[in-house]
């Protein structure tokens, strides 16, 4: 393991990329502190935060603090070494990154343990316990979120299905009794009747096709059209996709778009804000695209 990380460490350096490098020093440190070799994680620790502040890498810079004091709890060094991980902890927690976070607790529990702090280890696996169960309820609600989204895309489905059957059953009927509407004008003999009869039919057929293909027409707008934003589904773009592919005319790019930190909206102000914050980011990409 140790020759790996150290291939590992060499290849960063070749690529002369100082958050590679950064990253590479910080697994090394995290090697050497799973191995009780404190001084030599921190020697690392220090040359990777370094790095990590030179290419402006939040991440790697946090990984960094967060070993270095890890690896000064190692060396006795227990406050000052608390003092930087918890400082790391609560940035990191800021940015959102809840189950890094609770790792750390763990991380920082089992190393307070090692070194004696009993008082201080306890506290330390009650915040991971804390911030661990905030992740599973966090990645259980989404799970629920999301089996709810799929049950109603599958529910509109079927309820177009059923509209679309129920409007080819109308249209038959109409067929029918235009068909009836002819029987009857040609035994009736009576050619300006017939003409009289046939026109009305025609008429009403005419208007209920146009309602129904009007019908049609809201039906498969409502099923391809966010109601929230206005912006089209994924059913939209597979039936868009289909079509350009029928006729071998797939070219271009697609743009995958995310919001920033977008989960932090709807806990801090409420999912109607977030809601707020969709409509107006949809507008926005609306009228800066075609």
């Amino acid at each position: 393991a140790q020759h790996a990380k150290q291939a590992a460490l060499d290849a960063a350096r070749q690529s002369g990329s100082d958050a590679l490098i950064a990253l590479a020093l910080g697994n090394f440190a995290d090697f050497h502190l799973n191995q009780g070799n404190y001084p030599q994680a921190l020697e690392f620790s220090e040359q990777a935060l370094a790095l990590a502040i030179a290419s402006q890498n939040i991440d790697y810079e946090l990984l960094s603090r967060h070993n270095r004091g890890i690896a000064k709890i190692g060396l006795k060094r227990i406050e000052e070494g608390k003092r930087e991980v918890l400082e790391a902890l609560a940035r990191d927690e800021q940015r959102g990154a809840d189950t890094t976070a609770a790792n750390a607790w763990l991380e920082l529990g089992m190393h307070l343990e090692r070194a004696g702090d009993l008082p201080a280890a306890v506290d330390a696996f009650h915040q991971h316990r804390r911030r661990i169960d905030q992740v599973l309820r966090n990645e259980t609600r989404k799970a629920l979120l999301e089996s709810q989204e799929s049950y109603e895309d599958e529910r509109r489905a079927k309820e177009i299905e059923l509209l679309n059957r129920g409007n080819s059953l109308k249209q038959e009927q109409l067929r029918a009794r235009d068909l009836q509407l002819w029987l009857w004008a040609a035994l009736g003999g009576c050619i300006v009747l017939s003409a009289v009869l046939l026109g009305l039919a025609y008429q009403r057929i005419r208007r209920t096709n146009q309602a129904l293909a009007h019908s049609n027409a809201a039906l498969k707008t409502a099923s391809e059209r966010d109601p929230l934003t206005g912006l089209a589904n994924r059913r939209h773009f597979l039936a868009a996709i289909k079509r350009l592919a029928e006729h071998g005319r797939i070219s271009g790019s697609l743009f995958l778009i995310d919001i920033d930190h977008f989960k932090r909206i709807n806990d801090r102000h409420g999912h109607a804000v977030g809601d707020q914050v969709l409509a107006r980011f949809a507008d926005s990409v609306t009228s800066a695209l075609r």
